[in-house]
């Protein structure tokens, strides 16, 4: 949660570096929201791998084998329902990224800032 927290924040730095000053407008609050993601990724997985010494995240932490694929039908009747409700949701805050990105580009980035901070927020729920 605190990557998350740390991204976002820095996540209005990008996008007013690349939005105003940069003048790059939608392509700007585009590679903002990668930037925001993908160092996202990098921190929890360097996180997960180096910077923990709990023995329950590292032993969680894993490549896939043979035996992750056990017991594939019980774990599918959870997950393509959970699966399915969380795609509708992000597929509905696309939709509105769409209809944002016709007003204007400070729609669209405030969009971004709004959907971030939702982001942050859900991740308690999600265990994450």
């Amino acid at each position: 949660m605190y990557t998350m927290i740390v991204t976002s924040t820095l996540h209005f730095g990008w996008c007013y570096l690349f939005v105003f000053v940069f003048h790059w407008e939608i392509i700007g609050v585009s590679l903002a929201t990668i930037i925001t993601y993908f160092s996202n990724f990098a921190l929890i997985t360097f996180y997960c791998k180096y910077g923990t010494n709990d023995k329950d995240i590292k032993k969680s932490f894993f490549f896939v084998t043979k035996d992750s694929f056990r017991d594939t039908k019980g774990y599918l009747k959870v997950a393509l329902p959970s699966l399915t409700m969380l795609c509708l949701e992000w597929w509905s805050f696309e939709v509105l990224a769409f209809m944002a990105g016709y007003i204007s580009v400070s729609a669209t980035a405030a969009h971004v800032v709004v959907l971030n901070t939702h982001v942050v927020i859900i991740m308690v729920p999600l265990g994450s």
